[in-house]
């Protein structure tokens, strides 16, 4: 069993070797010499792993996965509860295949959130409408809390249905898991572990299970068909994603088993890079987003510094003589345009920092690397939103943003909604996403809303491709 010393110690004292060692802060190599074939067998394995991959033998490299991965000190070992709970019992390729979820309802099996959407479940078509609370009797808190989560992915799915024929972008939904105060995980464990879209309720079992005040909430947001259900109650669902992992009780606790792990790049991972419990990607780590270093705009600044009148009139002015009608190419092909509400939705902040991104818009824009969309969101101008994310470098200080492009309902045609620092972000009732510090603002004010009574409409039940 690896022997893990954070960089600040322990107070205490550990036996290594027969020999007595007070940790009070000093590092590990300091007061313990580790093995030098131990130092150095992780590398040793690298070579041989990636030689077992190249001949095929996945055999041989799945062995090497298994022990890198048990040194690091990652297992299969879990906190999960003595009975199973729903998951999946396909393949992770189906889980947004109709035919074979509706198998799986015929044979009174677990079904996920996008086929329950579409009526594929063990339940009444009627028990997610408006009058299911009251006709199936969960109607009090707890279980309206978890419906009205639930809801709002549902319409989503039936709605990205009714509308293109097909689910673009699969919704997610906030779901939660009371877990003994002494587990340290940052996520959910994968296959088998119970979850509820209320934390309400993960509240009230955490006390009940380990006594009020030693436990705590794991909380995270997942995507709709990794969320499965037995039919039985609205409050409980489980979490299967349908990948193979290992855990450690760290924050970072998740990381992949796979025989064969890639970068960004399309490059395989080496064992000496996929167990790190620094990292929180479950490959090893996660690509950066894109960086722009930005200066500031003279033309800008001097307009702004010489008028005696509203800075914010002045920029919107810059920003409708410069970028009117002009066409922004996306990182993943889309098109954004900007029209006069666009500029005086960007206008709203007129401090220095601003300026500068927006006096260096079509660079900041253009190299935004797309990140996800919210489709079939009630807004007074927009249909859809998709987010773009990219770190703004601007007089030393890094500034992660999202540039937000709304759809417009009218014709289509996709606007640069606003510029927002992620801290500052909020997030849209119904979307779980943040999407733009302007959202809020007069103009939109409560209007971005789903409502979770709304009936679902029927729709023909189509397979994600």
């Amino acid at each position: 069993m690896p022997i893990e010393l954070n960089k600040s110690g322990f107070i205490g004292s550990i036996s290594y070797t027969k020999r007595n060692v007070n940790i009070f802060g000093e590092k590990f190599s300091d007061v313990v010499k580790i093995n030098k074939d131990v130092r150095h067998s992780i590398k040793q394995m690298d070579s041989e792993y990636l030689s077992a991959v190249e001949r095929g033998d996945m055999e041989t490299a799945q062995r090497l996965v298994d022990e890198a991965a048990e040194m690091a000190g990652y297992t299969i070992e879990d906190y999960k509860d003595s009975h199973v709970a729903p998951g999946a019992n396909i393949e992770k390729a189906d889980f947004t295949n109709i035919e074979k979820l509706q198998e799986l309802a015929d044979n009174s099996d677990d079904t996920n959130l996008f086929a329950v959407a579409q009526g594929i479940s063990i339940q009444p078509d009627d028990y997610f409408s408006a009058n299911g609370p009251r006709w199936y009797m969960y109607d009090d808190p707890v279980g309206m809390e978890a419906y009205r989560n639930l809801k709002k992915a549902i319409n989503s799915i039936t709605t990205q249905i009714e509308r293109y024929g097909e689910v673009k972008e699969m919704p997610v939904i906030t779901v939660y898991r009371a877990v003994p105060k002494s587990i340290k995980e940052g996520y959910l464990q994968s296959g088998g572990q119970w979850v509820s879209p209320s934390r309400q309720y993960a509240v009230e079992h955490g006390s009940h299970r380990f006594g009020r005040g030693q436990y705590r909430i794991i909380e995270e947001t997942v995507s709709a068909e990794n969320l499965w259900w037995d039919g039985n109650d609205i409050r409980e669902w489980g979490y299967d994603d349908g990948s193979n992992y290992v855990y450690k009780n760290t924050k970072n606790n998740r990381k992949l088993l796979d025989t064969v792990t890639y970068d960004d790049n399309g490059n395989i991972i080496p064992l000496s890079e996929r167990f790190d419990a620094n990292e929180k990607d479950i490959r090893y780590s996660k690509k950066d987003s894109p960086t722009v270093e930005i200066q500031d705009n003279q033309e800008l600044n001097k307009l702004l510094a010489e008028t005696d009148g509203s800075k914010y009139d002045i920029m919107r002015k810059y920003l409708i003589r410069q970028f009117k009608g002009h066409r922004f190419t996306m990182s993943d092909g889309r098109t954004a345009i900007m029209d006069n509400s666009d500029a005086k939705e960007l206008s709203r902040m007129a401090d220095s920092k601003r300026a500068a991104q927006l006096g260096n818009l079509k660079n900041i824009v253009e190299k935004a690397a797309y990140s996800h969309s919210a489709y079939g969101v009630e807004h007074n101008k927009f249909i859809d939103f998709h987010y773009y994310d990219i770190t703004v470098k601007y007089q030393g200080s890094e500034y992660p943003i999202w540039i937000n492009l709304g759809t417009a309902k009218n014709d289509g045609s996709n606007h640069i909604y606003s510029i927002t620092n992620k801290e500052e972000a909020p997030t849209i009732k119904g979307v779980g996403r943040p999407v733009g510090y302007y959202l809020q603002n007069a103009s939109s004010k409560n209007s971005i809303s789903q409502n979770s009574e709304m009936s679902t409409p029927k729709v023909k039940k189509v397979t994600v491709k």
